[in-house]
C-alpha cells in the first residue's frame, strides 16, 4: 500500500490557475431576516456592521480595473440591505454581469420592477428546501418562508428575470428532489440546483448519511436530461454513474469547484478567501488591490497545498483528477479535517 501511495501521490498544475478569476463572489452583508437552522453564520455576525455602500463601490471599481466581469452579489441576505438598487446601478455602469442570490422572501412587485430595470442580472437563486411549507419553514426560521419564496420567484419569472432554484440537501429532502425538480420546470425557472449541506456542530441533525446522499445522486443524475428547457445540476458524484468516464490514477488532481482556481470570494468584512464557507481557516484581509492579492496573497497557495497532501482512499483513486478528493468545504464540516478523504463518496479504489 505505501508503493502504491507513493507513487499515486497528487500533483496538481499551477499553471492552470487564472491569471485573474473569472467570478468573484461578494458577501455584501452579515444580516439575514431568516433565522436558518443549517446557516453557518445562523449564530454569528447577525448584528456586525456591514461595509458602506462607498466601500462596496471602491470594492467593484478594484474588481472592474482587475478585468473582472461576473460577480455574484451574496450575503446572508443581500436584499435586505436598503442600498441594494444603488449597489447593482454600479455595477450596471461598471458593465458586470450579475447572479443574486437569496432566500427570495423580501422579493415584492416594487422590487422585481426594480431588479428587472437592470439587463446586467444574468439571474436569481432561491432556496426551495422542500414543498412542505411545514418543513421548509421549519429549516428556515420562518412561518411563512416557502409562501414568500415562491411569490418571490413568480414575480421574478414575470418580470421576465432568470431564475434558478436551489436546495440544499438534508436527511428530510433528499427524497424530493424530483419533485422540487418538477415544480421549478413547471413555475418556468431555467435551473434546479442541489447542494450538500456543509455541516457544522448546529446542523449536524440534518445531515444525510452516505446511502441517502447516493439515492440523491443517482436520482439527479436520472433526471439530468429530462427537461428540454432546464438544466439540473449535478451533485458532486454523479460521474460514478456515468460509464464514460475513465478512471486513471495517472491524472493529476483537479480542484472540484475551481475555489482559488479561477473563482473567489470577498466576506463582508472584506477578506479574501477561495471558498466562503471556509473563511475561518483560509482568508486574508484586502490590502493591495484585488490583482495583487489574487497573484501573490499566501492564503491560496495554502489553499492548493491541501489539494497535494488528502489522506486516505482520495490519495490514490483515479477519479481523483475529476472530483479533486471532494468538496472540501462538506469533508472538513463532516470530519473536522481538512485533508481527510471525502466521507459521502462510496466508490472504493482498492477493491
Amino acid at each position: 500500500m505505501e508503493n502504491t501511495i507513493a507513487k499515486n501521490k497528487p500533483k496538481i498544475n499551477s499553471l492552470s490557475r487564472l491569471l485573474t478569476p473569472d467570478t468573484v463572489y461578494i458577501d455584501i452583508t452579515p444580516r439575514c431576516n431568516l433565522r436558518c437552522q443549517h446557516c453557518y453564520s445562523s449564530k454569528n455576525g447577525l448584528y456586525k456592521k456591514e461595509k458602506s455602500y462607498a466601500e462596496i463601490c471602491d470594492l467593484l471599481k478594484e474588481l472592474s480595473k482587475a478585468h473582472i466581469f461576473k460577480v455574484h452579489l451574496v450575503g446572508r441576505e443581500p436584499l435586505i440591505r436598503k442600498d441594494f438598487s444603488k449597489i447593482l446601478s454600479f455595477a450596471y455602469e461598471r458593465k458586470f454581469s450579475v447572479r443574486i442570490a437569496t432566500n427570495g422572501t423580501l422579493i415584492t412587485p416594487d422590487i422585481a420592477k426594480v431588479l428587472a430595470e437592470y439587463k446586467n442580472i444574468n439571474s436569481v437563486q432561491i432556496s426551495i428546501d422542500s414543498l412542505s411549507p411545514k418543513k421548509h419553514n421549519e429549516f428556515r426560521g420562518n412561518s411563512q418562508a416557502l409562501q414568500l419564496a415562491i411569490r418571490g420567484i413568480e414575480l421574478l419569472i414575470k418580470n421576465n428575470i432568470k431564475v434558478c432554484i436551489a436546495t440544499t440537501l438534508t436527511n428530510f429532502n433528499y427524497r424530493e428532489l424530483k419533485n422540487i425538480a418538477d415544480f421549478t420546470h413547471k413555475i418556468g425557472a431555467y435551473y434546479y440546483r442541489t447542494r450538500l449541506l456543509i455541516g457544522n456542530p448546529l446542523n449536524k441533525k440534518f445531515q444525510v448519511s452516505k446511502d441517502q446522499y447516493r439515492y440523491a445522486v443517482q436520482n439527479l443524475f436520472d433526471i439530468k436530461d429530462y427537461y428540454n428547457d432546464m438544466t439540473v445540476e449535478q451533485l458532486h458524484h454523479s460521474f460514478l454513474f456515468d460509464k464514460l468516464v475513465e478512471y486513471n490514477p495517472d491524472k493529476e488532481i483537479t480542484v472540484p469547484c475551481g475555489a482559488g482556481i479561477s473563482r473567489c470570494s470577498i466576506t463582508y468584512d472584506f477578506k479574501i478567501t477561495p471558498c466562503i464557507a471556509l473563511a475561518h481557516l483560509f482568508s486574508s484581509p484586502l490590502k493591495e488591490g484585488f490583482s495583487d492579492e489574487w497573484q501573490k496573497n499566501n492564503v491560496f497557495h495554502k489553499w492548493l497545498k491541501i489539494f497535494t497532501k488528502i489522506k486516505g482512499k482520495c490519495r490514490i483513486c483515479g477519479y481523483r483528477y475529476k472530483c479533486g478528493g471532494g468538496c472540501r468545504a462538506n469533508v472538513f464540516g463532516a470530519t473536522n479535517n481538512i485533508f481527510s478523504s471525502d466521507p459521502w463518496c462510496w466508490f472504493r479504489p482498492d477493491k
